[in-house]
């Protein structure tokens, strides 16, 4: 009777086991063939990442060449990850405050209130922490960054006027650029947006592997180049700009097609 029950006793633990592995057997055999391409697709999107690289806008300048408005890179130092908790928040805000007293701002607290999405301290992923670094903090904080992990050096393209003095109404015509979401300004207004296709230029694109903490594997770096926008040179000189003259009639703000570079 004993040998009997031992047996049976067996033969279930056996079939348990047998069934166990073969639900395992297709386990694998499901994510390793039949979804094989599948996961395989998803795991290159978070193992890897795209991104596109904004071309350097073109100089707007007078008929001798000399630029008027120009576009500079500054870098930023941007605020990337902001803790749920309350008392995380105080804690980590706090240590970065003793750490790196030079860049951490308390923002008045109209301004928090008048801004959705901040936080009582103040603080919102995107936010500015220290604007235009210089070489030095561009190196010092692209080295606590990943030790971090709550702020990045971000690099933006900005335009500057680089002759003083110039009338009011004719910086006005010149109008505005705005950044698209990949950094790539784009024009807004007056010569800026008549001429955009000029000035804009073509983006690159940077592909690469990202590490387990979402930082940048720089031996698998690829992609291609930015082509950066051509000039845009305008029938006017600075001195004739400077006396008031106006760009002729058929430009936006005033004129005739200036001559493209």
């Amino acid at each position: 009777m004993k040998i009997v029950r031992f047996r049976q006793r067996t033969f279930l633990i056996l079939s348990f086991l047998l069934f166990w592995a073969f639900l395992a057997a297709c386990h694998v055999f499901y994510y390793s063939v039949w979804k094989k391409e599948k996961y395989r697709a998803e795991s290159r999107k978070l193992g890897w990442k795209t991104y596109r690289v904004p071309p350097m806008r073109g100089a707007i300048r007078d008929k001798n060449n000399v630029p008027i408005l120009i576009t500079r890179l500054r870098y930023d130092l941007v605020l990337t990850r902001v803790h749920p908790s309350l008392e995380a928040r105080k804690r980590r805000r706090a240590r970065l405050k003793e750490r790196y007293p030079s860049f951490l701002f308390q923002l008045p607290p109209e301004a928090v209130r008048n801004v959705p999405g901040i936080n009582p301290e103040g603080l919102y992923c995107g936010m500015i922490l220290k604007k235009d670094l210089s070489a030095d903090e561009v190196v010092y904080y692209a080295g606590k960054e990943k030790k971090e992990r709550d702020f990045t050096v971000k690099a933006v393209f900005f335009r500057e006027t680089a002759v003083p003095g110039l009338p009011e109404t004719f910086l006005m015509s010149l109008g505005k650029t705005v950044p698209d979401e990949n950094g790539i300004l784009r024009g807004e207004s007056g010569l800026e947006k008549e001429y955009d296709a000029l000035l804009r230029g073509a983006p690159g694109r940077v592909n690469v592997m990202l590490d387990k903490y979402g930082f940048w594997v720089t031996e698998t770096i690829g992609g291609t180049q930015a082509v950066n926008g051509k000039d845009l040179r305008l029938p006017l000189s600075v001195e004739e700009i400077r006396q008031g003259k106006t760009l002729p009639a058929g430009m936006p703000g005033g004129g005739n097609h200036g001559g493209k570079r």
